[in-house]
């Protein structure tokens, strides 16, 4: 089943700050980078990515197909959905989903569907989020054996582990 929590975490929190009057985008919106204290230098902050779900028909035989804003098609296993994620929230934008052989796919505005590297596979897609280090982490659910990470330090992507 698909896990909503972070989502209802940001929800709840957005309606508390503005029930009690207080500042909306402590919530949900990136913060300003901290200055270190007694120097001059700042701290980065993250921008963390937004997530669009796309979801599967209600009905589904073999897969279902799902084309992305540039144009690429691909088929995805039944009851999966398909991830959008924006990772600066400035249209640097790629797509994850799941294809019937249960192969880990993904897709950016250069490239069309291409399978992801290492050998994954999963049952749906889970979540997306930046690092400190610079790193983007995209996680996948695999039915019986839990949550599973891939990490994009600038290099391409790496081997998956469990997270």
């Amino acid at each position: 089943m698909r896990s909503f929590n972070w989502a209802s975490t940001a929800v709840v929190a957005v309606f508390a700050a503005v029930l009690s009057a207080g500042p909306v985008a402590a919530a949900d919106v990136a913060q300003p980078a901290a200055a270190a204290v007694g120097t001059s230098s700042a701290v980065a902050a993250i921008v963390e990515p937004a997530i669009a779900w796309h979801v599967p028909p209600t009905f589904c035989s073999g897969g279902w197909t799902f084309r992305d804003r540039w144009g690429h098609t691909g088929t995805f296993k039944c009851g999966s959905y398909v991830m959008e994620v924006n990772w600066d929230n400035r249209n640097r934008i790629e797509y994850f989903g799941i294809a019937p052989n249960r192969t880990i796919w993904h897709s950016w505005a250069t490239s069309g569907w291409a399978v992801m590297p290492h050998n994954g596979l999963a049952d749906d897609t889970n979540g997306a989020w930046n690092t400190y280090g610079g790193a983007r982490t995209v996680r996948v659910y695999v039915n019986n054996s839990g949550y599973w990470c891939a990490e994009d330090r600038g290099t391409g992507w790496g081997g998956w582990w469990r997270c």
